[in-house]
């Protein structure tokens, strides 16, 4: 039986004509697919539980209490919610049971990259489909309430009451009416918030935030929130009033808030009916093993074939061969190599809006020389260190060149006068374009480049990666959180070294992020619990420098002029600094927490462009913000429309950096996914990951740090596998 490795190198040599026969036709799911949830934590709070049920209960005499009121009828929201809990993971189990018994059927083996897509696919319409099927299934029972006109029996919808005399017993009902003339005779969805009312005159004490009051117990429990469940403060005051205010309940619970630092795909006031139709699932662990399917799967044998023509070159070199060899060969074939080397033109790079020696190619000896008469719009790219003396002036008249393949330039370092530039130190050959990544796309299947070998502090370890910074040589220096360390990792290297991790008593602490000045030869490090960015030189006596200090710094830039800017995760602000500043220069934010376009909520990753402008990862408003020198307000260039996994959205993004095109990409980090934006786009692509949470070659589990190496292949620091993941560009 071929193995897996050499049905790959198969592959990659005879892709269209290979053909492998399996063994096993049809193989279930289960076999190579493992699937377990995360649900909300609200399903195992103190809320579903039967003390606080009970609590609110008082005995069932709903009746002493106004109708918006949580005592006595909060007891049956809460039921209902510790019952759709329940059915929710029966639902999900018998769903993951059926789904794992479905077979794959195939007769020959397919592909890693075909079965991805095939498994994206049928796994992506699973996870649609379980909640859709229920949400039906609930709004089917929503509408047969209300269409029906079931009376409720705690006066949410009618009131009723029982009418006795002599002869007959009737029970008169009137229709609930709202204050702003909403009937719930003729619409189900009619709310009003809760809250503790004196039942005597009728004074609300306390308005229960995000808790409104419907038409049914289950219009109720879906038309709120768990705002006021996330608090232990409005806890407190809920459970004293309950206890206090007529008429009053004797009983005593304590209940604990649920936790709002838990990282959460819904807000905390998000409505409950949105998170019913998601089953309550926080996350989806789904592990999908390419390895074991293609051993189950068993091929015998693996053919294919090869289809070859005798070229020319192949045709005369044989013929030479037999005339008279080598040198029979060399006397025809040279005069000719010669001829066509001689008609290749010169290929140029034209750079645009770029400055005076602005930098247009992969080659960083090269650099924009603008052109003469075209009002410093238009350039050509060209080696920057060509000897002044060899250049001539141009004619002074009309700027022209006598010079043949030469062009007339601005050259201000050699002389102040326009000069005649060779146009063949403009050759691509010398200064190779800067790459196009407009429509670039990457190979889906990551290469592990650092770590990957469990969590831990061994060289060839890492313990939850954050920031990473690529130089020219693609050494990667990567800030170990966990570690407490940065790591250097050669290109190539099985093992990192450890150049930084504190001075004498200034230990680093949890570093966030870490980026490479080649201009001082030092790394800029955020070291963050210690709440100071330090400059450390690893290659001089003096090892450390303390740049900035009380910052709860989170991202680091650093500009062409050496200016640093930092991110402050509390105080939602972004400064500028300069060696000797005390304080920096605010450059963005610093207007209070908030999603206003002057506003962040807890900055993370950070990225300055050739025009300083400056990218936030704005994290809880799950937006990338773009703000211009000088600005007072930031506009929006990828996410803002709230935390999710559709195309225009991002969930608690972090990693951010700008192509010279002007594209974002931007690490999502809570769908695991890097994504490519530009500006004015309503929709994100996926670049690579979004394969949901997994350690497979395509898959990402939370995703930081990014960057870019010199041939343009992408660097994501996968956090949750303690690895660095290179995704090589696709040329």
């Amino acid at each position: 039986m071929p193995s897996q490795t050499q049905y790959e190198n198969l592959l990659m040599l005879n892709s269209t004509t290979l053909q492998c026969p399996c063994h096993n036709v049809s193989i279930p799911y289960k076999h190579f697919i493992t699937i377990n949830n995360i649900f909300h934590q609200v399903c195992s709070s103190d809320f579903v539980k039967e003390k606080w049920i009970n609590f609110l209960f008082i005995g069932g005499k709903w009746r002493n209490y106004d109708r918006v009121d949580l005592r006595s009828r909060g007891a049956a929201y809460f039921d209902l919610l510790s019952a759709l809990c329940k059915i929710s993971k029966i639902t999900i189990n018998n769903a993951i049971e059926q789904f794992l018994d479905d077979v794959f059927i195939s007769a020959t083996v397919v592909s890693e990259s075909e079965f991805n897509m095939h498994m994206n696919v049928i796994i992506n319409q699973f996870k649609t489909n379980t909640p859709a099927r229920f949400s039906r299934d609930l709004q089917l029972l929503r509408d047969s309430t209300h269409g029906n006109a079931f009376i409720s029996g705690y006066f949410l919808n009618w009131y009723w009451w029982i009418n006795y005399d002599i002869d007959d017993v009737t029970v008169p009902t009137g229709v609930v009416t709202l204050k702003n003339g909403c009937s719930c005779g003729t619409q189900k969805d009619c709310i009003t918030n809760a809250g503790i009312y004196d039942s005597n005159s009728k004074i609300q004490h306390f308005e229960i935030p995000g808790w409104n009051i419907g038409c049914s117990v289950i219009e109720t429990l879906l038309h709120s929130t768990f705002e006021c469940f996330y608090n232990q403060t409005c806890l407190d005051i809920l459970n004293y009033y309950i206890r206090t205010i007529p008429p009053i309940s004797y009983e005593k619970v304590n209940v604990t808030a649920m936790n709002s630092t838990i990282k959460s795909r819904f807000e905390t006031n998000t409505i409950i009916n949105d998170i019913i139709d998601s089953l309550f699932i926080e996350q989806w662990e789904i592990n999908v093993s390419y390895a074991t399917f293609y051993q189950q799967r068993s091929p015998t044998s693996c053919s294919y074939s090869i289809s070859k023509r005798n070229n020319f070159f192949y045709i005369i070199s044989r013929i030479l061969g037999l005339c008279g060899g080598l040198t029979a060969m060399l006397k025809i074939v040279v005069p000719y190599s010669i001829n066509l080397i001689i008609i290749v033109q010169v290929k140029s790079d034209i750079c645009e809006k770029a400055a005076q020696y602005g930098q247009c190619s992969k080659n960083s000896a090269c650099g924009c020389f603008h052109i003469v008469g075209d009002n410093d719009k238009t350039g050509i790219c060209g080696f920057l260190w060509t000897t002044c003396s060899r250049l001539v002036p141009c004619n002074p008249v009309d700027n022209s060149c006598v010079q043949s393949d030469t062009t007339c330039v601005q050259h201000p370092r050699c002389h102040d006068r326009p000069l005649c530039y060779p146009v063949a130190m403009t050759d691509q050959r010398i200064c190779p374009p800067m790459i196009d990544r407009s429509n670039s796309t990457w190979k889906q299947n990551g290469i592990n480049v650092a770590g990957g070998n469990g969590r831990g502090n061994q060289s060839n370890q890492l313990f939850l990666p954050f920031g990473i910074s690529v130089d020219d040589k693609k050494t990667m220096y990567i800030a170990d959180y966990l570690n407490n360390r940065i790591v250097e990792w050669k290109s190539d290297s099985t093992n990192g070294q450890v150049i930084a991790d504190g001075y004498e008593n200034n230990r680093l602490q949890t570093p966030k992020n870490v980026i490479f000045d080649k201009e001082n030869k030092s790394l800029i490090i955020c070291d963050h619990h210690n709440k100071q960015v330090i400059r450390w030189f690893y290659e001089n006596e003096i090892k450390q420098q303390i740049l900035i200090s009380d910052i709860d710094c989170n991202g680091l830039a650093i500009d062409k002029d050496g200016f640093i800017y930092a991110s402050d995760w509390n105080k939602n602000e972004v400064r500028q600094w300069k060696e000797g500043d005390q304080n920096g220069r605010i450059v963005a934010g610093a207007n209070g927490r908030g999603n206003q376009l002057n506003q962040l909520n807890s900055p993370s990753f950070i990225f300055i462009d050739k025009y300083y402008s400056l990218y936030i990862s704005d994290e809880q408003n799950h937006r990338v913000m773009k703000w211009r020198k000088d600005a007072k307000e930031g506009i929006v260039v990828a996410g803002g429309n709230g935390q999710g996994n559709s195309l225009n959205k991002l969930f608690g993004p972090s990693g951010v950096i700008v192509d010279h095109a002007g594209q974002i990409y931007v690490a999502d980090t809570e769908n695991e996914r890097v994504m490519r934006w530009s500006e004015g786009d309503k929709e994100g692509e996926i670049i690579v990951g979004g394969n949901g949470r997994g350690s497979a070659p395509n898959q990402l589990d939370g995703p930081i740090g990014l960057s870019f190496d010199i041939e343009e292949n992408l660097y994501v620091a996968d956090s949750g596998n303690h690895r660095v993941q290179k995704f090589l560009i696709n040329v």
